[in-house]
């Protein structure tokens, strides 16, 4: 009796709907995998140095940016179609386009390459960019890929392969950084892991759509391509300028500062930043959930929207006064002597990532109320500020440190903006008394 009792308490830990299982399944990936990363950072930061780190960084961010484009948008519409025929010819106009994207992207780097790397602050990129399209490659035939899992609610095996790529690019970067192999290795590891990860979707796929792959061919690509064609035509461009203003940062904060600097950020944001984006977002999930079922009673909206900002601040207010008092003397001791200023840069940038964490759930109060036009205001005066402020401690002649400063103050400002318009959305729905529902 006592067992099964046990049994029973166990069982509802998990979550019930299939809906929030996928969620869970997802996340919990995707928080295996940062904490490999983050586990693998010590044994990194010994075989890499920060310069080395920050092209690493750079890379990244060129990447993503390319990324955005790399299907011209059509791995968007592989769930749409409601036969499996078209999404399989969906995903292969995508992988058509990333491959055309690679060779032109390899064009580009061998006419501009040099440019480019010189336009970043980091001329030493020159010798590697060449893995840019290998990459490319990799990252984008994923995207479809995974798209199409998604489709066919194949979660498990998504999230298997999210680790299959951190655990790939971890081990290269390691096995290289032992051989030396310098900014090469970091780089290297970049491209193995995004091809190492569609090779478990690729298997499936072949495995249990073998006739519908069948099934592909250049006219239904062709018919295919012209009834999405609003996703390349449209969507695209706001995918792209999305990377470019979250790019943005990182590329000035090197080509004004350098990539040294940049590496330490870089390690600073992999420590508390990207932990706490995880956190923020899983939260916002279930925010969003729960704010979507609360909006015909703005009174207990607003209550969710305090209580979560509430929790939140709890959470990290705690973790962010710890770093204030011991960042410099941890990362000398983990990550070792030469990377204290990274944990410098990480006590600037503390109020930040404490912002960042409370503003991130709450973003969903805009969606639900169907304001996504203050997100977009939200997301230019985040970026303007940033890069404002790189460029003003940059014409001021203050050293990388001031610079730093100034950007946590200014992410401080627009990781704020959120919350605030979250706030005045929530109030101005309050006050109209939607549906006349009044607190409890």
């Amino acid at each position: 009796m006592e067992t099964g009792l046990r049994a029973s308490r166990l069982r509802q830990l998990f979550p019930k709907s299939a809906f929030t299982r996928s969620i869970a399944v997802l996340t919990g990936a995707n928080v295996i995998g940062q904490i490999i990363v983050v586990v693998a950072s010590p044994l990194l930061t010994r075989l890499y140095s920060p310069e080395q780190m920050g092209m690493l960084s750079a890379f990244t961010s060129l990447l993503m940016i390319l990324l955005a484009v790399a299907c011209w948008l059509y791995e968007m519409a592989i769930p749409l179609p409601d036969d499996s025929k078209r999404a399989i010819n969906l995903v292969a106009l995508s992988i058509v386009i990333v491959i055309g994207m690679s060779i032109v992207s390899g064009l580009g780097i061998v006419l501009f390459g040099e440019h480019i790397a010189k336009s970043v602050n980091t001329p030493a990129l020159i010798p590697y960019l060449w893995i840019l399209p290998i990459a490319l490659l990799g990252a984008g035939v994923y995207q479809a890929l995974n798209y199409w899992a998604v489709r066919e609610k194949y979660f498990t095996c998504v999230a298997r392969t999210r680790m299959h790529e951190s655990t790939a690019i971890v081990l290269t970067q390691l096995g290289l950084g032992l051989l030396k192999w310098g900014a090469a290795g970091l780089l290297i590891g970049i491209a193995v892991g995004r091809l190492v990860s569609n090779v478990a979707l690729i298997r499936l796929m072949y495995k249990q759509h073998k006739q519908s792959i069948k099934s592909v061919s250049t006219k239904m690509m062709r018919e295919v391509a012209y009834r999405y064609r609003r996703f390349p035509l449209i969507s695209s461009w706001s995918s792209l300028l999305n990377a470019i203003a979250f790019q943005l940062p990182y590329l000035l904060l090197t080509g004004l500062y350098g990539p040294h600097v940049l590496g330490l950020v870089a390690l600073a944001q992999r420590v508390l930043g990207l932990p706490f984006n995880l956190l923020g977002t899983s939260v916002g999930q279930v925010y969003l959930a729960e704010a979507a079922r609360l909006k015909r009673n703005p009174y207990q909206l607003h209550r969710l929207f305090w209580k979560t900002v509430k929790n939140m601040a709890f959470l990290g207010i705690p973790v962010i006064g710890l770093i204030i008092f011991t960042a410099p003397w941890a990362f000398a001791v983990v990550f070792g002597s030469h990377w204290m200023q990274s944990g410098q840069y990480l006590q600037a940038m503390g109020v930040m990532f404490l912002m960042q964490l409370v503003a991130t759930p709450i973003k969903g109060s805009l969606y639900v109320l169907e304001r996504q036009d203050l997100l977009v205001y939200c997301e230019i005066c985040r970026t303007l500020f940033i890069s404002g402020s790189l460029f003003l401690a940059w014409n001021l002649d203050q050293p990388a440190m001031m610079a730093v400063v100034f950007m946590g103050v200014a992410g401080a400002i627009g990781n704020f903006l959120p919350m605030f318009f979250s706030w005045r959305a929530i109030g101005v729905y309050r006050r109209q008394g939607a549906e006349g529902v009044k607190d409890g």
